[in-house]
């Protein structure tokens, strides 16, 4: 029975591991505003290596996977619009980025540092991205 039970169990884990799918994602452009001199100035950013995304089954992002793209702070992922159901949203305290599964791109931002005070402020940064599947 004990040998029954742990068969089951590794299948249950390979059938969850094959129901997420790997895509491999590269920045295309990346820019946003440094604060300088007490001003905002635009600029544009060296882009970031390749990451990986995981979705999930139901199509959600595995936020575990975001840490590539520079995510790493208390990610919640979702797929909130229900006029959009491709669209996931995962957001976090600093980070938000919206994907399309259906057309496998999508975007990262970075706006917090806008509200900061003083001239210690966060770089503010739009950084699109397409995938592909692996």
């Amino acid at each position: 029975m004990k040998k029954i039970f742990v068969l089951l169990i590794g299948l249950l884990s390979v059938a969850v591991v094959q129901a997420q799918t790997v895509l491999a994602c590269q920045f295309t452009e990346s820019g946003g505003y440094i604060y300088r001199n007490g001003r905002w100035q635009l600029t544009s950013f060296t882009l970031d290596k390749p990451f990986f995304i995981r979705l999930q089954a139901d199509g959600v992002i595995d936020p575990s996977s975001l840490a590539g793209a520079g995510m790493t702070y208390n990610i919640e992922c979702s797929r909130p619009y229900s006029h959009r159901p491709e669209f996931v949203r995962c957001a976090g305290n600093s980070d938000m980025m919206i994907f399309s599964t259906r057309t496998l791109a999508g975007s990262t931002s970075t706006i917090h540092g806008a509200a900061s005070e003083g001239g210690n402020r966060d770089t503010l940064s739009i950084n699109p991205f397409t995938c592909q599947r692996m």
